[in-house]
């Protein structure tokens, strides 16, 4: 009977399915972030101007934008999704802006000559017959709670918004924030502050003037230092023979 009752036991037992093959060769995921990392890789980058973005840069790398380097690219799989999610943010909020029926324009190209800016607004909106420039930004759980609670926008969107203003001759802006764990909304009105801007552009000037005369600005870093370790042109810049030279008075 006990035999009987064993021999019952292993026919009712159920075999494991077996893993399908998968016709990519291997995970899903693991071919995405493969294709993605391709992306990556040495490219000539020279710059005609500055980024609005570029204001917390290193003044020697600002020099290297506008002479060309090989820049080296070495960005994980993850950081291009994320990159691809916060576009994917802009064009969501751009939508809702058309359905409002106030957007003008979206990736406006603008520059300017002194210094040489060139950049591009996520989009242009009208309010009361006047343009507005916003600009969106998707940030964590954490940088979400910090502006709100701070009730400011971090300094370098400030910034960036400021340099917009400069550069559209506007007097007020909007940065538009969405928390990108859990879609909520947070914008902030930003009025133009000349006395900011002339501080601020005198950075992106000065590196210019040092440009013009074939000249860069000293390593304001050491080798070692956070700052050069997290720079695409590290080995470029520690390898030049130019010394550099301070900022023109």
């Amino acid at each position: 009977m006990l035999k009987l009752i064993e021999s019952m036991n292993i026919k009712g037992k159920k075999k494991k399915p077996k893993k399908a093959k998968s016709m990519l060769g291997g995970s899903i995921i693991k071919e995405i972030d493969v294709m993605l990392k391709k992306q990556n890789g040495i490219h000539w980058k020279q710059s005609k101007g500055f980024a609005p973005s570029g204001r917390h840069e290193c003044p020697r790398y600002l020099g290297y934008r506008l002479f060309g380097f090989n820049r080296e690219s070495k960005f994980s799989a993850r950081t291009y999704r994320i990159f691809d999610m916060g576009h994917l943010i802009h064009e969501k909020l751009c939508g809702y802006l058309d359905r409002l029926g106030i957007l003008v324009e979206t990736e406006r190209e603008f520059w300017t000559v002194d210094p040489p800016l060139h950049g591009f607004i996520d989009a242009v909106i009208l309010i009361g017959g006047e343009e507005v420039p916003v600009e969106i930004k998707s940030i964590g759980e954490y940088g979400f709670k910090r502006v709100k609670d701070l009730n400011s926008p971090q300094e370098s969107h400030y910034a960036q918004l400021q340099f917009y203003l400069w550069a559209l001759d506007l007097p007020i802006g909007i940065i538009l924030y969405e928390n990108k764990n859990n879609q909520m909304l947070l914008d902030f009105e930003v009025k133009r502050d000349d006395e900011f801007l002339d501080r601020e552009l005198t950075l992106f000037r000065n590196v210019y003037a040092l440009f013009k005369n074939g000249e860069l600005h000293e390593r304001p870093f050491e080798e070692d230092s956070k700052e050069c370790g997290n720079c695409d042109a590290k080995k470029f810049c520690w390898a030049d023979s130019k010394v550099g030279v301070p900022f023109p008075e």
